[in-house]
């Protein structure tokens, strides 16, 4: 189900698994525009048991967003997702902010996409949407989790592969540690 929304308080607090926030700007350009293009197809893949939401105005939703709780359980503090992104979440709005506290948010997933790291060329962002709707739909983000983390993980670690250079060996026979570490880096 899609959800256009002006205030994010008026978002629905029951009857759905999860929850997606589309998070976008003002500005448009060709990958601005394949997300917009995609929403209704978003909307109508990830089936009945997931609400698919944006701002009618995409800044003042942002800002809204971003005031919840829903972000801080998941950023550091004062570091806002890059938009456009997107926001996945078991959990509604309304259960995590700061008049009804959290609730049970022992068992909450929520994860963010920033959807420039997946726009490589154009058809990128909507084979990434494709995936994302087809995992809730299955009730299975671990893959895209996964693939969340081992992003993270190429962030934070490829430099290795350019300043160290890891050949142990003993007796003429080795391994290669930097041709190790470049295959697990390498893009899929």
């Amino acid at each position: 189900m899609g959800f256009i929304t002006t205030d994010i308080a008026r978002i629905p607090s029951q009857g759905f698994e999860w929850y997606v926030f589309v998070l976008l700007d003002g500005w448009s350009d060709p990958f601005r525009d394949e997300i917009e293009k995609n929403f209704d197809r978003l909307v109508a893949a990830v089936g009945k048991d997931c609400l698919v939401v944006r701002g009618a105005e995409p800044e003042g939703f942002y800002n809204q967003v971003l005031n919840s709780e829903l972000i801080t359980l998941v950023t550091e503090k004062n570091k806002r997702p890059a938009l456009p992104s997107l926001i996945v979440s078991n959990r509604p709005p309304i259960s995590m902010n700061e008049h009804t506290g959290i609730k049970s948010m022992d068992d909450a997933k929520i994860m963010i996409f920033p959807l420039a790291e997946k726009y490589v060329k154009p058809g990128s962002v909507t084979s990434f949407l494709q995936k994302l709707a087809e995992n809730i739909k299955e009730k299975s983000l671990d893959e895209i989790e996964n693939d969340q983390d081992q992003e993270r993980l190429k962030s934070k670690w490829r430099w290795l592969i350019e300043y160290l250079e890891l050949k142990p060996n003993f007796y003429g026979f080795g391994v290669n540690l930097n041709k190790v570490l470049e295959d697990l880096f390498k893009e899929r």
